[in-house]
């Protein structure tokens, strides 16, 4: 299995960027990637898409709509800073593969990014992230119950990328993420039956495995129009854009791939 990590670098200094960093796409410039497609419309913002919540749509039956954008707040010579906002959002259909009945889920994640030069070969990337996120679910038109189901979650994440620059087209990449907190999964449930009897459950779901960091270290190579990483790395499974922390514990490889124009 393959983590959503993203291409790092362009290492060409004002052309180098890096993915979960406070640098955006300069002014008019596109990209295209294997997780992601994004466009900076000026050169103090970039917005885009992921696009394996897109492909996700054909497995749970229903369009996983997501969008985000970065607003890059500081640059200076020792400093930059950013916030950005994402949502992802499906309507899940009664019969679908996923769930005995419809619900709607929502995922709101919003970033704050610093990024720093500490040399002009090493740069070190910050990240805070984070995310909240509602499910809520109606029984199969079949079911005899009025019933409603409210689940709700949040975390807060953090990340570090150290990236050194070998060369003009090669960088080692090392990426730490770690998660600070977690609400646990709150789980409201009412129903009303046939009778008219009203019941209610309200409970918490904690995962099993509580691991909650990870490190992947990795190669990018840059071209002046694509980039290619390649990584491997140990721990819980983040997605990072989406402030995701899936509760396994795994080797992580990582590979991505852009090109810009």
């Amino acid at each position: 299995m393959l983590a959503a990590g993203r291409a790092e670098a362009y290492h060409e200094g004002e052309e180098r960027l890096v993915d979960s960093t406070a640098h955006t796409l300069r002014a008019r410039e596109a990209r295209i990637g294997i997780w992601d497609i994004e466009y900076g419309p000026v050169a103090f913002a970039t917005v885009g898409t992921d696009t394996a919540p897109w492909i996700a749509s054909f497995f749970v039956d229903s369009v996983v709509v997501n969008g985000h954008a970065k607003v890059r707040l500081l640059r200076t010579e020792p400093l930059t800073l950013s916030v950005m906002a994402a949502a992802y959002h499906t309507q899940l259909p009664a019969s679908g593969p996923l769930v005995a009945g419809g619900g709607s889920l929502l995922l709101v994640p919003i970033s704050v990014f610093a990024s720093s030069d500490l040399t002009p070969s090493a740069s070190l990337h910050l990240g805070i992230t984070y995310a909240d996120a509602t499910l809520g679910g109606s029984p199969p038109e079949s079911s005899p119950l009025r019933e409603s189901t409210a689940i709700a979650a949040s975390a807060l994440q953090l990340h570090a990328i150290g990236e050194y620059r070998v060369s003009r087209v090669v960088a080692v990449v090392v990426r730490l993420h770690g998660q600070a907190y977690a609400t646990p999964m709150t789980f409201d449930n009412s129903a009303i039956d046939e009778r008219g009897k009203r019941s209610q459950f309200v409970g918490a779901i904690e995962p099993v495995n509580r691991t909650n960091v990870a490190a992947v270290a990795g190669v990018a190579v840059s071209g002046s129009h694509f980039n290619v990483r390649v990584g491997l790395g140990y721990g819980a499974l983040f997605l990072p854009s989406m402030g995701i922390k899936l509760p396994i514990e795994t080797v992580i490889p990582e590979l991505d791939a852009y090109v810009r124009f």
